[in-house]
């Protein structure tokens, strides 16, 4: 299901920059990634205090991977063609909304490890939830495309 959504996303780029949508596709892009850059980094130097355990998120990583997708927000809202208070809750939303997909894939890791199953080492595994949260976040680029474009 995972790789379905993240085709479809990743597809609906196409679409968006096709119809001069291209400000809005890299506005998007900017605060979710920003939120995930920021979050991640926060989780990798402190862990604590973690969310659940066996789950490798903390809640300091959350509220500033939040708060770094707001100031993103806030830095392209002439690509996305809003004031900036309203771009800086639009980032807070896309941040959210990123950091929740990233934050769920991670509890469905830590659930199949927690009920035994053996996962083989992977590369893409920590990669997954990022995508996932990326793919969305251009589906919610695409749909504020078609209602603003």
């Amino acid at each position: 299901m995972v790789l379905t959504v993240t085709m479809v996303g990743y597809g609906a780029s196409i679409a968006l920059v096709r119809n001069q949508g291209a400000g809005v596709l890299a506005g998007f892009l900017a605060m979710a990634g920003a939120a995930a850059l920021l979050s991640h980094a926060t989780d990798a130097a402190l862990p604590r205090p973690a969310i659940a355990p066996g789950v490798p998120r903390g809640l300091v990583g959350l509220a500033i991977g939040a708060v770094g997708a707001a100031g993103a927000g806030v830095l392209v809202a002439k690509l996305v063609a809003i004031g900036p208070l309203y771009a800086g809750l639009l980032g807070l939303g896309v941040g959210l909304v990123t950091m929740l997909l990233d934050l769920g894939q991670a509890y469905a890791v830590a659930g199949r490890l927690a009920a035994g199953e053996q996962l083989a080492g992977s590369t893409i595994r920590p990669l997954l939830g990022p995508c996932l949260a990326l793919a969305m976040t251009i589906l919610g680029a695409w749909t504020y495309g078609a209602v603003v474009l």
